[in-house]
């Protein structure tokens, strides 16, 4: 589509919204005295039952499924934007990190992610990809996002938060099934198309249901590779399907078993180079090696970077009533394999080679996780969670480098070894591997105290025990070709995290908080250099500690609701990136201090009007500088990298009856992120130039939806990134090795998707 046809598309897209808003006033102001309210979700994040937002004395935001629905929400970026104190770094589909009230570095993740039951956080492994999973949104009951170290219930990797994907189960005394289909098309790309079907069948008397969804997602790209001349590279197409089936033999015991499954493939890299900017090259060498200037979603790399991979989720968890309370037991065994590809030409022009390459990173991962625990359900003051965790991780991890040719493809296959290596005539410029088990075993627990009818305090902890064994190898040295020396790690660590907590609530729509709170990530080992090059081995944990107050309120009709809160993080041994010889490695450096509050506000009146206002303002900043390191810019007063001052959201919805069987809404989205930056400091410490720094822009994105229902069937338009604008989600720079490249949110696209409930 090209520029000119999409302002023409964002004229009749404005030009139909404002029209049908003229049509429908008339009816909207016949309902003008309709009560309206706000529907509370009811959410499980503390793991004693469902309960009421406002009853929940922490800073918990749930986006129910009617609202992903009206978001046009398929996947995380779609309705991460939405969430005050959430953002992320971004690599494309399937490969993003989860940042959570400013607490961003390298290693493994800082926020927690689970499927339902399952555990499914991503793990970064140093220079490749395999970060969190993009699994469909599809037929989801809600999303929970949990701010603050939720190390107590949690667990390790929730350092400052925890996001819950809870789907929709099986309903015993219903049929039900829907089918959706849609259809979109970007400005300067492709088009997409996507498809989805559930179906909820009761059997067995009622004592047994299950519940199937199936999707497909092909997405058009919009980054287009000018050196290999080859147009929206960043596709994607996806397709899974999960399926649940629920047993209730008796009133008080269930049995819940599901499996997931997802495809997920992308041609290309989401990476571009800016205008202004230049792609790697060879000074003086032919067309293909040389320099290339970028320009707006152009991508100048000298290999294709294809993404492919397939995940599984298999759960089974059991829940008894046992009258004074309820038993959990849940295992799940969480599979991901990935086949990653990207550009290493900038590494080795680097080292003076004057031949392309691209790397190769086969990787694996399964994680296994069981829980047991107790909630108490006791008339009395006093109520208790306690259980037991524990968890077997295994990993593989191997980097290839191969030879590539003018088509960005390798050469060959890898092929380990001095008889092939490059130097000596043959494809191979470099091989390791990384191969990890990780064991963690926990006891946890809560006990909460109603001092009075109005005030609770609660007290938790978690002990842990985390051990790692690893083996690095370098299968193919860069120097030689040879096979050097295993490195072989094994270690373990144990602790206490901890949860204090006091509410004061004076009425049932009124609530204050205060919370302290510890959060732990563990440790771990770093891929080796090659000969001559000594990488430290391993990195150690790092810990924090939040302090928070808040409050949350509704209005007695339910129009309104407010949250607010205000916290302070105390951050030590920060997991940092350094850098040796060209080789990146995780090491421990530094504090830091984040300060923020953030809010969230909803108001719905009588005449179909539902705002919602939410924002955030971070100051994240180190306390003390950075050990001396070649690579180290941080000093104290630094802000932290990729975290804005200030995001916010604002949603406008009306509703309105434009027949006497259709319904009609008008969504606007506007979205803001603030500007940030890749590193500490434009300073190394040593007072030289830092190559690895750049400026992160700020962006402003306006989405909007307009619906119409009727009985059973529904019709979306939806534009996403309205007015076009060119807006980073992320910037990349590695100094010479890896000029400096920006991720973009989608530009302009234009879409319908229709549903039929039956």
């Amino acid at each position: 589509m090209t520029k000119a046809n999409a302002s023409r598309i964002q004229m009749m897209l404005a030009s139909t919204i404002l029209s049908t808003a003229a049509m429908v006033t008339p009816a909207a102001a016949q309902n003008a005295d309709e009560e309206v309210k706000i529907e509370e979700i009811q959410v499980t994040a503390s793991k004693r039952g469902a309960q009421n937002l406002i009853d929940v004395p922490s800073t918990i935001q749930a986006i129910g499924g009617n609202d992903l629905r009206a978001l046009g929400a398929k996947d995380f970026a779609d309705w991460a934007g939405t969430v005050p104190g959430l953002a992320y770094e971004d690599l494309g589909p399937g490969d993003k990190d989860y940042v959570i009230r400013g607490v961003n570095s390298s290693g493994d993740a800082t926020v927690g992610v689970y499927y339902d039951e399952a555990v499914i956080t991503g793990r970064f492994e140093q220079d490749g990809g395999g970060r969190n999973a993009d699994i469909k949104v599809y037929d989801i009951q809600q999303i929970e996002v949990l701010k603050g170290p939720q190390g107590t219930l949690y667990g390790a990797s929730s350092l400052t938060g925890t996001i819950r994907l809870v789907t929709n189960k099986p309903k015993m005394n219903e049929f039900e099934d829907w089918v959706e289909g849609g259809a979109n098309t970007i400005d300067g790309g492709g088009e997409g198309f996507q498809a989805a079907a559930m179906l909820n069948v009761p059997l067995v008397d009622d004592k047994v249901a299950v519940r199937a969804v199936g999707w497909y997602h092909d997405e058009g790209g919009f980054i287009d590779n000018t050196r290999l001349g080859l147009t929206d590279i960043n596709d994607e197409e996806a397709y899974g399907g999960r399926v649940h089936v629920l047993m209730e033999p008796t009133e008080n015991f269930s049995l819940l078993a599901s499996a997931t499954y997802q495809s997920l493939k992308s041609g290309g890299s989401s990476r571009f180079t800016p205008e202004g900017r230049f792609g790697a090259g060879v000074p003086g060498a032919d067309a293909f090696l040389n320099a290339r200037p970028g320009g707006d979603y152009e991508n100048t790399e000298h290999t294709q970077s294809p993404w492919d991979e397939d995940l599984y989720i298999l759960s089974l968890t059991a829940d008894w009533d046992l009258g004074g309370g309820s038993l959990t037991a849940t295992t799940n065994l969480y599979d991901r394999e990935i086949e990653f590809a990207f550009d290493s030409s900038p590494i080795l022009f680097f080292f003076g080679v004057p031949v392309a390459g691209v790397t190769l990173q086969p990787q694996s991962r399964e994680l296994w996780t069981s829980e047991i625990r107790y909630a108490s359900n006791l008339d009395g003051p006093l109520n208790y969670v306690i259980g037991g965790f524990i968890s077997r991780e295994n990993s593989d991890f191997e980097t290839h480098v191969i030879a590539s040719g003018t088509d960005g493809l390798a050469l060959a296959p890898f092929r380990a070894g001095p008889a092939n290596d490059f130097f000596g005539g043959g494809t191979t410029f470099f091989g390791r591997t990384l191969d990890d088990s990780r064991d963690q075993e926990a006891i946890f627990g809560e006990v909460t105290f109603e001092m009075t009818e109005k005030f609770t305090l609660t007290a938790g902890a978690r002990w842990f025990n985390a051990s790692i064994d690893s083996r690095a190898q370098v299968i193919h040295d860069f120097v030689s070709g040879a096979e050097l020396d295993p490195l072989v790690l094994e270690g373990s660590e144990d602790d206490f995290t901890f949860r204090f907590n006091a509410a004061y609530q004076p009425s049932e729509n009124l609530t204050f908080f205060a919370q302290a709170a510890s959060g732990f990530r563990q440790g771990g080992v770093n891929s080796p250099g090659f000969s001559g090059v000594v990488v430290p081995p391993s990195f150690g944990s790092d810990t924090l500690w939040s302090y928070e107050a808040g409050v949350k309120t509704r209005s007695d009709d339910g129009a309104f609701s407010l949250d607010l809160s205000v916290y302070q993080i105390d951050w030590s041994d920060i997991q940092t990136q350094d850098f040796i010889s060209g080789f990146s490695f995780i090491t421990n450096a530094g504090k830091a201090r984040v300060k923020g509050i953030e809010g969230l506000m909803t108001y719905t009146a009588s005449n179909g009007l539902e705002v919602s206002l939410g924002g955030t303002y971070t100051d994240a900043q180190l306390t003390q500088n950075q050990p001396a390191s070649p690579g180290a810019s941080g000093r104290d007063g630094d802000r932290v990298p990729n975290v804005p001052r200030f995001s916010g959201n604002i949603a406008l919805t009306k509703y309105f009856d434009i027949a006497s069987d259709w319904d009609a809404s008008l969504r606007l989205d506007y979205i803001r992120r603030g500007s940030s930056a890749t590193d500490f400091n434009p300073l190394l410490l040593d007072g030289s130039s830092n190559i690895n720094f750049a400026d992160i822009p700020s962006y402003n994105i306006v989405n909007t939806t307009l619906r119409f229902e009727r009985d059973t069937f529904d019709i979306s338009i939806y534009a996403k990134n309205l007015f076009n604008k060119l807006a980073f989600a992320d910037v990349f720079i590695n100094g010479d090795q890896d000029p400096l490249s920006g991720i973009a949110l989608q530009p302009f696209t234009l879409g319908i998707t229709l549903r039929q409930n039956f």
